[in-house]
């Protein structure tokens, strides 16, 4: 009661839960301005009251369709992550002559012992790794985007906490319109424990029980 349909929109907008709920602000209002307070309110949509009800009906059904995909992209998402999460991977990408182009998502910011708010870029990464082990990671590198291939090994980091890990990367070179390399996008995961287990494997495999050796 008192409030009209832009402070309803906006304290619906405001509520836990109803961030995302679809909104169809119906008005006999048309002006510009109105049609502009109605989207800054939280409306994702805007119909004119009139006589074609029909075309009503199907700004609903579309609104409605529409609101189920991102949900369901936003369920997938979730799902991505969470499986991300599990299997110690995430994702990064790289833009040539960009600022700030280096970019790790929140799942790949764990992998390297971070939360997802915090921010690492390139640099940051590099000084996890030993200094030998990081020369020959630069070379490899340099070596991969001067021929525009495909980047597949491994990197071995000392966490800010102190733990020793093994970090899987596969990244592939990202193109423009003219067929330039723009930039690189790519995979990270944690593979310490499997590499201790292959590492064992060898050890096994390669042990004498009768000499110990």
């Amino acid at each position: 009661p008192g409030l009209d349909g832009f402070e309803t929109c906006s304290l619906l907008r405001a509520t836990p839960g109803f961030e995302s709920l679809p909104v169809l602000m119906l008005t006999g209002l048309d002006d510009e301005a109105s049609i502009n307070r109605a989207y800054q309110a939280g409306a994702t949509d805007f119909f004119v009251k009139s006589s074609q009800w029909s075309l009503l009906e199907g700004r609903l059904r579309y609104l409605l369709r529409s609101s189920r995909t991102r949900q369901e992209l936003e369920r997938s998402k979730a799902k991505l992550a969470r499986a991300q999460d599990l299997a110690r991977m995430g994702s990064f990408e790289w833009r040539r002559g960009v600022a700030h182009g280096f970019q790790i998502s929140a799942e790949g910011l764990r992998v390297f012992g971070r939360g997802p708010q915090d921010r690492l870029d390139f640099v940051g990464v590099m000084r996890m790794v030993p200094v030998d082990d990081r020369h020959v990671f630069l070379r490899v590198l340099r070596d991969v985007i001067a021929r525009n291939s495909v980047l597949i090994t491994d990197l071995p980091l000392t966490l800010p906490d102190g733990r020793q890990r093994v970090v899987h990367i596969e990244a592939e070179p990202e193109f423009n319109e003219q067929g330039a390399v723009n930039g690189y996008t790519g995979i990270l995961q944690d593979v310490t424990d499997r590499r201790q287990a292959e590492d064992r494997i060898r050890q096994l495999a390669h042990f004498d029980a009768l000499t110990g050796l």
